[in-house]
């Protein structure tokens, strides 16, 4: 059974940014909940209830994308305004025409063992390098303007046209023009509607509240040095999964 642990909490913005989520994340060898998790905690059950400090909570689901009509290119840019971070991310070819589309892809580990999202951080810009690229997933139909959209089955992404806010497979998109990072999930988590909100448009910078999970992690592939990944290791909580 897998152990979901809290790595850190929101604390009135005390908690970690998306460089730092994944790179504690890595070097711990424990996968950052996914969005589609997420979902099931905040949405298909109460469990958000005994977790309430964690959230706003980064999820390890890493989403890129660009403006309605606007092809991908080589490369999805976001600037974070707070701190004039750029973040990058690299297109895989077969999908630099693409357009009204989102690329997305769940932190982890390959079967090697390597940690499939590395922030490069050189001078003012970080790139997100995607260990193996197969894993990047193109979603079409992704919507050019907030809404109620029904979520896609494996990513728990909000897709298509939209639908109303009372079916049940509605989730409700808050997006940037163009974005690249983490999707979020869980503000003002105590109101019902909010908890159905992902979040595509959260600076990089913020301090949200992480969850882990050692489920399929692979202990061992470590990107920090080992004194910094015992030292965030220590600092976790223990949550009943």
């Amino acid at each position: 059974m897998a152990t979901v642990t809290k790595l850190a909490q929101y604390d009135n913005s005390k908690g970690l940014t998306q460089k730092e989520a994944i790179s504690t994340a890595n070097g711990m060898g424990s996968r950052i909940l996914t969005n589609k998790k997420f979902d099931g905690r905040l949405v298909l059950s109460d469990t958000w209830k005994s977790e309430t400090a964690v959230y706003p909570a980064w999820t390890g689901t890493l989403v890129a994308f660009k403006g309605k009509d606007e092809k991908l290119g080589d490369v999805v840019k976001y600037t974070d305004s707070k701190t004039n971070t750029i973040y990058l991310f690299e297109v895989p070819k077969e999908y630099q025409k693409e357009m009204n589309t989102i690329l997305v892809v769940n932190h982890g580990f390959s079967a090697d063992g390597n940690a499939l999202i590395l922030p490069n951080e050189k001078g003012s810009t970080v790139t997100y390098d995607i260990s193996d690229k197969s894993q990047v997933a193109l979603l079409p139909n992704f919507p050019s303007s907030d809404g109620w959209y029904s979520a896609d089955n494996k990513f728990g992404i909000p897709l298509g046209v939209e639908i109303p806010s009372n079916n049940r497979y509605a989730r409700y998109l808050y997006k940037a023009e163009n974005y690249v990072g983490l999707l979020a999930r869980g503000d003002y988590v105590f109101v019902s509607v909010s908890r159905r909100v992902v979040d595509a448009n959260d600076q990089p910078s913020y301090r949200f509240g992480v969850l882990i999970s050692t489920e399929d992690a692979k202990v061992g592939a470590a990107t920090l040095k080992p004194e910094v990944a015992k030292g965030a290791q220590a600092k976790a909580t223990g949550f009943q999964p």
